[in-house]
């Protein structure tokens, strides 16, 4: 799923990077390290482990870029609470 998300954001004019966490903690020090680089928006393609890590790495800074969500965790609570389409 993810690569097609990829090529669709490309093919929209976005310039994409990723990054696969592998441990806990992984997701916080990428999105840490998207501000230091300046990144106008941070997609979070994961469960709620992941988007918590990935906000908690951005929540407290000045300069926050926007944040979008692939839901494709297990459970994805957060993505059934706002009722996200499962379909990118």
């Amino acid at each position: 799923v993810l690569p097609d998300a990829l090529i669709k954001l490309e093919k929209a004019g976005y310039e994409t990077s990723a990054y696969a966490t592998e441990k806990i903690g992984d997701a916080t020090f990428e999105a840490e390290r998207a501000l230091e680089n300046e990144y106008d928006l941070l997609i979070a393609a994961g469960g709620d482990g992941t988007l918590n890590e990935v906000v908690n790495g951005i929540a407290e800074q000045p300069n926050r870029p926007k944040l979008g969500v692939i839901p494709m965790g297990t459970v994805n609570d957060f993505g059934r609470a706002l009722h996200l389409p499962n379909d990118i």
